[in-house]
Order: C-alpha cells, then structure tokens, then sequence
C-alpha cells in the first residue's frame, strides 16, 4: 500500500506509524484490492482487531514469545484460504 495508506491509517485511528504498518498488513490480507474508502471504513476495525488478538494472546499463552503476531496471522489466514476459502468476514469474525 505505501506511505500514503499508512498516513491515512495513522490520521483515521490515531495509532504511531509502526502499528499503522501492522494495520496496513492486516487489511492487505483481508482486503487485498482495499479502496481509500475502505481502508478508511476498515483501520479502527482493524486496529481493533489486533489490540484484540494482542490482548487475548498474552491471557491465553504461558511464554510471551507464544503470543501471535500480524505476521503469523497473515501467513496462517493466507494457508486457511488455499486450503479452503471461506467467507472472510466469517473468518475475522
């Protein structure tokens, strides 16, 4: 997405540039041919989403270097999908 993407996610929720960074990937993954108008619909869900997943990864997991990252949700969406696509709304609900 770029630079301007992130600008847009860092003025839509508030967030620095480096979490942008992991929004920008997470919408990329969900969302791959996202518009300006959907990215801006999507950033505060997204970044909600992954304040979520940050905060139920460390209550659910001994270690902390167990807790789930942008990345390896990416990767385990991305090996979801060509093992069997489902609905993705579903699959981030």
């Amino acid at each position: 997405m770029g630079l301007y993407w992130k600008s847009v996610i860092v003025k839509v929720t508030g967030c620095d540039y480096s979490f942008a960074g992991k929004i920008e990937k997470l919408i990329e993954t969900l969302y791959p041919d996202c518009t300006e108008v959907q990215l801006v619909r999507e950033a505060p869900i997204a970044m909600r989403a992954l304040m979520a997943l940050d905060e139920m990864s460390r209550n659910s997991f001994s270690k902390p270097y167990d807790s789930l990252t942008v990345d390896e949700f990416c990767e385990l969406h991305e090996l979801y999908q060509k093992q069997s696509p489902w609905d993705v709304l579903r699959f981030a609900a």
